[in-house]
């Protein structure tokens, strides 16, 4: 039938919150790779960038878009 077993349901939460936390420590550990090939300059543009990103990213996630 269509009704959900709440055991799957809870094992998919758990294992999509895994891979989660595994994709941002990538993510993390490559920015640092990256960052440690730029001089000052190119690193310092690259925060900034990296900075506003991030705000966007969270201004999206609340329903906000460009221009806001």
């Amino acid at each position: 039938s269509g009704s959900a077993d709440a055991t799957a349901i809870g094992q998919r939460m758990i294992s999509a919150h895994a891979t989660r936390q595994e994709l941002k420590t990538l993510h993390e550990e490559a920015m640092s790779k990256f960052s440690a090939l730029l001089n000052a300059e190119q690193l310092e543009k690259f925060k900034k960038l990296h900075e506003r990103h991030e705000h966007d990213g969270v201004r999206r996630m609340h329903g906000f878009g460009h221009g806001f």
